[in-house]
């Protein structure tokens, strides 16, 4: 029987344990559904600097809606940005193509 006042149970639960150290990792936190190497290695197969939610959908093997959610959190985190191109879908590009746009270029002249 045990001392309801008696708290060593409760400081052994509390004490990190080997077996907590080298778990795997749970369901809890599951990462990024898409990291920017992996968009990066899409547009690679695509062949393309740019590309649609459904491109990068099929050509990493995902459903639609799955690669969208991906494309929306890549992109609130700053690995890529999007643009609404019109009538056309939503495309996709590395956050980098943005700062090339807006860098000064100098060409010179003999």
């Amino acid at each position: 029987m045990t001392d309801a006042n008696d708290d060593s149970r409760g400081e052994r639960e509390a004490e990190p344990t080997e077996r907590d150290v080298d778990a795997e990792p749970t369901g809890d936190d599951p990462g990024p559904a898409m990291t920017a190497e992996e968009f990066r290695a899409a547009l690679e197969a695509l062949g393309r600097p740019v590309a649609t939610a459904e491109e990068v959908a099929r050509t990493l093997g995902r459903s639609h809606a799955e690669a969208n959610d991906a494309l929306d959190e890549l992109a609130e985190t700053g690995g890529i940005e999007r643009t609404d191109v019109a009538a056309d879908p939503v495309v996709w590009y590395p956050a980098e193509f943005a700062a090339f746009v807006d860098r000064e270029h100098v060409t010179v002249f003999p």
